[in-house]
């Protein structure tokens, strides 16, 4: 249950007080560090009329062509503009993990996925599996069949197993909630819509028709058994976004809105990469049935559940990396199409971080009370007080 910032060092004389305040957010670093570049184009046109002072005197001392000299000068510039935007963007590579804890309960009807109050991604990923537990049988069988179990990544191997569907279920929770994330920063900014694309099921890579939710979830309710014969749905005005069925299942009308030449594309690892213009996104859940732990009592005071035998509690991960790309720093303009990334790192710290979950519901203050409170001896009021002495002298 610890959050690990994990980062590159690099240029440090560029590096403000303004750049450390601003540690979680990337891209706030990266326009810092952009205005340092302009000094450094500054430094780099020192060093071009320096070299070409030294070309002439090596023109007459070694009879070298102008041309030769005019190459070796400008080559020199762009060697050290590449070099020095190359330490830049270095120090701006970061890996951020975030670990989560899910939690389920032995019931007679298997291991059952428990909602936890106020905290996003289990509560999402409980819903989720048991909508598609209810709509499509033959993951419930899946799921009864080959049970989470502590696997490392080598030994996953390709058929589908209960650890794939938790990884599956946290994958498509990330992806609809960073969806919405963009969709309300763009709309809340006013952004011109005329540079943004949106992507639907349609326009999406057929990577994502892999996992099992995200297929399921946003499939035309035509060609779902839960939403045919639903009165009604025709006459409504627009197009249906969300909708649940009789039985449970979810119908989600999938959009993710990105500005023009973006694109979607699975690593070799696993991770979801959002490339962009200007940067390049990963996002790499993963789910290997490995322990966790809540705090003392939490089970009992905050999820309401006595019988902590009856629990089991497991550690995921949220590995998000964060690459600029060089030709981003000289990008004047347009930064508004791209400013969600800060906002959209410090709201998946809050869907999956524990500790951040933990410290949000001020846990820490609450258990402290609820000591106090059953250690405090029951003292008597002043009537009880009053009553005793009345008894005594009488």
């Amino acid at each position: 249950m610890h959050t690990h910032n994990i980062q590159r060092l690099g240029i440090h004389q560029l590096e403000t007080k303004e750049v450390h305040l601003k540690e979680k957010n990337p891209l706030s670093r990266f326009l810092v560090l952009k205005g340092g570049f302009v000094d450094i184009l500054l430094i780099a046109v020192a060093l071009g009329l320096s070299v070409s002072i030294l070309g002439s005197v090596a023109i007459d001392i070694f009879k070298l062509k102008k041309v030769s000299m005019l190459i070796l000068s400008i080559a020199s510039v762009l060697i050290l503009v590449t070099f020095l935007a190359h330490r830049i963007l270095s120090s701006l590579e970061r890996t951020i993990r975030y670990e989560g804890t899910l939690t389920f309960q032995e019931t007679d009807e298997g291991l059952t996925p428990l909602e936890v109050e106020n905290y996003k991604i289990p509560s999402k990923v409980s819903e989720y599996l048991g909508s598609a537990f209810t709509e499509n049988p033959a993951l419930k069988n899946i799921w009864d069949k080959k049970p989470i179990a502590c696997m490392f990544p080598e030994s996953t191997g390709k058929e589908l197993n209960s650890n794939q569907l938790v990884k599956q279920a946290i994958e498509y929770t990330l992806l609809d909630q960073i969806s919405m994330d963009i969709q309300a920063y763009f709309a809340k900014n006013s952004i011109d819509k005329s540079v943004l694309k949106e992507y639907s099921r349609e326009d999406l890579p057929d990577f994502l028709l892999g996992n099992k939710f995200f297929d399921l979830f946003t499939k035309p309710m035509d060609e779902r058994a839960s939403f045919v014969g639903r009165e009604g749905d025709d006459d409504l005005p627009g197009k249906v976004v969300w909708a649940t069925g009789e039985d449970g299942a979810i119908f989600n009308h999938f959009e993710l809105t990105l500005p023009e030449g973006s694109s979607l594309k699975r690593a070799e690892s696993g991770a979801i990469i959002l490339s962009t213009k200007v940067f390049e996104l990963s996002l790499n859940p993963s789910f290997e049935g490995f322990g966790s732990v809540w705090p003392r009592d939490f089970e009992k005071l905050y999820i309401g559940i006595n019988d902590w035998s009856s629990l089991h509690s497991y550690q995921f991960n949220l590995d998000i990396e964060v690459k600029f790309n060089q030709l981003s720093l000289l990008i004047g303009k347009g930064w508004e199409y791209y400013s969600w990334l800060d906002s959209l790192i410090e709201q998946l710290e809050g869907y999956v971080d524990d500790e951040r979950f933990l410290k949000d519901i001020g846990w820490a203050t609450v258990y402290t009370s609820h000591i106090i409170s059953k250690n405090q001896p029951l003292l008597p009021n002043k009537s009880s007080k009053k009553d005793a002495v009345n008894r005594a002298s009488s």
